[in-house]
C-alpha cells in the first residue's frame, strides 16, 4: 500500500472535545496533539463515554527525521508533559456529567491553572483560545 487513508467519525455532540490546543512562540507544538488527546479522554471517561479504535494503527515514514532536532523542539515540553498527566489523572471532575461541554471547560479550567503556575503567558494564551473555542458551541 503506497497511501493511507483515515476515517473518523464522532457524535456531534461531542465537537468540542475536538479542539487542538493553541501553538504559542513554538512552545509545545510537539505535544498539542497529545495533551489535546488527553483532555479529551478525561471528559470522555468522567461521562462514562467510550472511545473505539478501529483498524490497524500505522504510521508510514517515508523519510527518516532528524532525531537531534526533534530532541531539541520537544525540549520545553517534557518536563510539562511527565507532571500534566499526573496531574489531571488526580483531578476529580465535579461536573454533572450530562454536561459534556462544562466538564470540558472544567478540565480545560485545571490544565490552564497547571500552566498560570509554570508559564503564565502560554496559559493566559491557553483560555483565550479555549473560550473563542466554546463560544462556538454557546
Amino acid at each position: 500500500v503506497t497511501g493511507s487513508a483515515m476515517n473518523c467519525a464522532w457524535r456531534t455532540e461531542l465537537t468540542p472535545l475536538l479542539w487542538q490546543l493553541p501553538v504559542f512562540e513554538g512552545r509545545y507544538r510537539r505535544f498539542g496533539d497529545i495533551w489535546s488527546g488527553l483532555l479529551a479522554k478525561r471528559v470522555l471517561d468522567h461521562c462514562g463515554l467510550a472511545v473505539l479504535v478501529n483498524g490497524e494503527a500505522t504510521v508510514t515514514h517515508r523519510r527518516a527525521s532528524d532525531a537531534a532536532k526533534n530532541f531539541l523542539l520537544e525540549e520545553p515540553g517534557r518536563a510539562p508533559n511527565e507532571d500534566l498527566w499526573a496531574h489531571l489523572e488526580q483531578y476529580v471532575l465535579l461536573r454533572d456529567p450530562s454536561d459534556i461541554i462544562g466538564s470540558y471547560r472544567e478540565v480545560t479550567d485545571h490544565m490552564a491553572a497547571y500552566f498560570f503556575e509554570h508559564d503564565q503567558a502560554w496559559a493566559h494564551h491557553f483560555v483565550r483560545a479555549r473560550d473563542a473555542w466554546l463560544d462556538i458551541f454557546a
